[in-house]
């Protein structure tokens, strides 16, 4: 099975269309993980923001998470792994839906340089589990042009997802 396929490995089948629910959805999907910038156990869960909440899932991100250090990757739809920015300082995420007919959720951040990482056509937006407290430290966001993987410190708690409906 491809890398692309057991990182996003598909929602149970009584779980179809989960992104157009309110709120987060847990898919309850084990997937393994293979980005060198995870340290996690090899079974992990993920849930799902749908696509109604992006907007203000971004912007929940933003007020907590400012100024935090993140990692952005990417596979491309081909497997090839790229490493857009290590430890870089966090500035925003904003979903930008529908400008030219494609929605787009744009991530800037700083390093050496300044770094502006554009999705296109995100289909999903999942967050990693690191374990049962409701910690999560990875976003996902599954797009056409491949999957975005942003790793956060400090992680993402349960308490910034809350009014999400994530259980």
């Amino acid at each position: 099975m491809a890398l692309l396929e057991l990182l996003l490995a598909s929602p149970h089948p009584d779980d179809n269309n989960q992104h157009s629910r309110g709120g987060c959805q847990q898919s309850g999907t084990p997937i393994f993980t293979g980005l060198s910038n995870v340290n996690l156990h090899p079974l992990v869960y993920m849930i799902e923001v749908s696509s109604k909440k992006w907007k203000e899932f971004c912007q929940r991100i933003n007020d907590q998470l400012g100024g935090a250090t993140v990692t952005i990757e990417i596979i491309q739809l081909d497997g090839r792994q790229i490493e857009v920015g290590r430890d870089l300082t966090f500035d925003r995420v904003e979903f930008i839906g529908g400008v030219g007919c494609n929605d787009t959720i744009s991530v800037r951040a700083k390093g050496i340089r300044e770094v502006k990482h554009e999705i296109i056509e995100p289909i999903h937006i999942r967050l990693r589990q690191v374990d049962d407290s409701g910690t999560f430290n990875s976003i996902a966001i599954e797009a056409e042009n491949g999957t975005s993987f942003l790793t956060f410190h400090p992680a993402i708690h349960a308490q910034m997802l809350e009014g999400l409906n994530v259980t």
